[in-house]
């Protein structure tokens, strides 16, 4: 009888590498690359949206944030100053164009009139000159 007990005792095999082994090492490795990208969110977040209050005034609240932190909410406020400049040139931009052809005509004609004076001074000088010329 103790020679078939012995041969019913089951034994216990701890299984190490195969096929189980790979298929934990490929969840592990896939566990390690989302818990990779939930920190890159997380700190994603607190880069751009990290808001603190500043409690040393009881009776008022203070937004706070430092360099490195709230970039979207800084982004925004860049981008609605861009808007309003962007606003004020569409509307005042053809204003100012209209003005610089106007001043660039202004000294235009005012440089032609000088050519202009310069050249008939310079036909009477002759004219001038060429007439005592002529009566000597």
């Amino acid at each position: 009888m103790s020679n078939v007990n012995k041969l019913t005792v089951s034994k216990k095999y701890v299984q190490s590498g195969g096929f189980m082994m790979i298929i934990a090492k490929i969840g592990e490795f896939l566990l390690m690359i989302v818990v990779a990208v939930i920190d890159f969110f997380i700190a994603m977040f607190k880069t751009l949206f990290m808001i603190r209050f500043d409690g040393q005034s009881p009776l008022t609240l203070f937004l706070t944030i430092d360099s490195g932190e709230g970039m979207f909410y800084k982004y925004v406020w860049f981008s609605i100053k861009c808007g309003f400049y962007l606003v004020v040139f569409a509307f005042g931009g053809p204003l100012l164009a209209l003005l610089g052809i106007v001043f660039l005509y202004k000294n235009l004609f005012s440089k032609l009139s000088e050519l202009k004076e310069e050249e008939e001074d310079k036909d009477k000088d002759k004219d001038q000159g060429g007439e005592e010329e002529e009566g000597e």
